[in-house]
């Protein structure tokens, strides 16, 4: 009989005077712990779809196209609590697409595909209140898809599925409801339905989108960057897709060490891509230091980047092998951090754009796409031995 030898990890980590244990079994990632239960014991969570750290807590929000997106806390007991299971009371607000802080009240947007996607509100303490509905008055704004505070005033940007409808820019400084004002109007141009990426970088708020041109077949020219100094005027900075329609979507801008960073997604055999720049006014300033899903064209999900502790981290979707993470310091030499969807296809990739990631308490958080058992969130846990246990069998 032949022996064979399987190879386990325990592995410790130090948070303050405490120390965090997990043990991975074969066939998963060291590196990383999951800290919820996938779905939270909901499989119709099939999405993490946005995290936040606000008010000493950890937030996750979920995509669940059954009874309505949830919204989960975790505190500093590290257990989870629902705050919302059913949408907010509107089972057909059906993901919770983005989270963000502003003046010290808490907002989420949502998809509502029935009636046009909603924000809400609360403060510390305070129960949750709509503040806006309808899509902004137009039941083609789907969804609520982005949020961004920028010189004192709070953005919002809308995804549209109706081919004769494109994305919109609304500009609050209050967060009140009534008022908001448009910003932009016609998508920009008349290709783009959604922004899922959005970053303040040198005074400029950035945008990035999609960009489709309604069929069938829908085909694409390719994702853009636009920036703004004032949210008013509008300027492209980038060639549609940086070059190539493989690039249907910039899915994510994140600003590092006198960089911005744009992932991309790709299309099927293309692999995502990441450009950085650093005036970022033109076309010309843009240069790839990512090419082809980090050498796996399978890689071709969403990017989704985000910054800890002075490096750049990126978590890039694939359908077939599962998500992959990977981190630079000085976004040219980059090394890998989890691979096959942290032990298993199934977690697919990450949400659009940065909104999958949060830092909170010092640590890093990454919530992801999984079809079959629901959306999950992992730990990054950067101060780890590995010890080698050996199992017969």
């Amino acid at each position: 009989m032949k022996t064979r030898m399987a190879v386990a990890f325990l592995v410790f980590t130090f948070f303050g005077l405490g120390v965090a244990w997990c043990v991975t079994a074969d066939g998963a990632v060291p590196g990383w712990m999951r800290v919820n239960h996938s779905g939270f014991d909901n499989p119709d969570n099939q999405v993490v779809s946005c995290l936040l750290s606000f008010n000493g807590q950890l937030h996750a929000g979920t995509s669940n196209y059954e009874s309505g997106a949830q919204l989960w806390s975790r505190g500093v007991d590290l257990a989870w609590t629902a705050v919302t299971t059913d949408g907010f009371g509107t089972p057909t607000n059906t993901s919770m697409e983005f989270l963000a802080a502003f003046k010290n009240q808490l907002y989420a947007g949502t998809e509502n595909e029935a009636t046009g996607g909603e924000v809400w509100r609360t403060s510390p303490g305070q129960p949750w209140a709509r503040v806006v509905e309808h899509g902004f008055g137009n039941a083609a704004n789907a969804g609520v898809h982005s949020l961004i505070v920028f010189k004192d005033a709070l953005y919002a940007t809308t995804a549209s599925y109706d081919p004769t409808h494109n994305l919109e820019l609304w500009r609050t400084t209050t967060g009140n409801r009534g008022d908001w004002t448009k910003k932009a109007i016609n998508g920009l141009d008349v290709h783009n339905a959604l922004a899922p990426a959005l970053e303040v970088f040198n005074g400029y708020l950035y945008l990035g989108t999609n960009s489709f041109v309604a069929g069938p077949p829908m085909t694409t020219t390719g994702g853009e960057v636009w920036r703004s100094s004032d949210g008013n005027a509008w300027t492209q900075v980038n060639a549609d897709g940086f070059g190539t329609i493989d690039n249907s979507t910039i899915t994510s801008l994140t600003a590092l060490n006198g960089y911005l960073y744009a992932g991309t997604n790709g299309s099927q055999g293309h692999g995502a891509e990441i450009w950085r720049c650093q005036t970022c006014a033109r076309q010309s300033d843009w240069s790839r230091v990512v090419a082809q899903g980090f050498g796996d064209p399978s890689h071709g999900g969403t990017t989704a980047l985000a910054v800890y502790n002075g490096r750049l981290y990126a978590a890039v979707g694939s359908s077939a092998n599962g998500l992959s993470v990977w981190r630079t310091a000085n976004g040219t030499d980059w090394e890998a951090l989890a691979a096959q969807g942290f032990g298993g296809a199934g977690n697919r990739g990450p949400y659009w754009g940065e909104r999958g990631w949060a830092v909170h308490n010092n640590q890093l958080y990454l919530g992801t796409i999984n079809f079959g058992h629901g959306g999950e969130v992992w730990l990054f846990l950067p101060n780890r031995v590995y010890l080698p246990v050996l199992r017969r069998g």
